[in-house]
């Protein structure tokens, strides 16, 4: 069994494996989470032909060790090693995947969202003219700290992908 290398692009911005695997009493070979080096994808930019190129240059090993959970983004190509030796569930690769879907906004303290979204839609609306064509491919996540007052107190870049 296994796993050839994909993007789950459509999916949502993350991709996620939770393992219920006993990495240490496993009674196969492989399981491997692979997920694609980043520069890959740009590879004529940097190469060099000077030097040569091992797997761990080309991609990421993640063993599935029990109660981990590898959270990667989805748009990068990714995949399992192949899976050689028990069929035995209690004994083989066992986890659990997925994906982050979109994130929505959350809202808590002295606004509700009506509240904020009086203030903050038409704010919003301006900057997307003001920025034009949107500079962030794949995802952005601010968080904007309001007081009781209404004033913006700071914005803290959460993710950007």
């Amino acid at each position: 069994c296994e796993q050839a290398l994909h993007a789950d692009v459509p999916q949502g911005p993350f991709a996620y494996v939770l393992s219920l695997t006993r990495w240490d009493e496993r009674a196969f070979t492989g399981g491997e989470t692979i997920i694609m080096q980043p520069q890959v994808l740009d590879y004529w930019r940097g190469f060099d032909s000077s030097s040569g190129l091992e797997f761990s240059d080309l991609l990421t090993s993640v063993p599935a060790r029990f109660n981990q959970l590898t959270v990667f983004d989805a748009r990068l190509p990714h995949g399992v090693r192949r899976v050689e030796g028990t069929r035995d569930p209690r004994r083989a690769r066992l986890v659990l995947h997925g994906w982050f879907t979109e994130p929505e906004p959350h809202f808590e303290g002295a606004l509700d969202e009506d509240g904020v979204m009086g203030a903050l839609g038409p704010a919003l609306a301006r900057v997307g003219e003001a920025i034009g064509t949107p500079c962030v491919t794949g995802l952005l996540s601010v968080r904007v700290v309001v007081g009781a007052s209404g004033v913006v107190e700071r914005l803290e870049r959460m993710v950007n992908t």
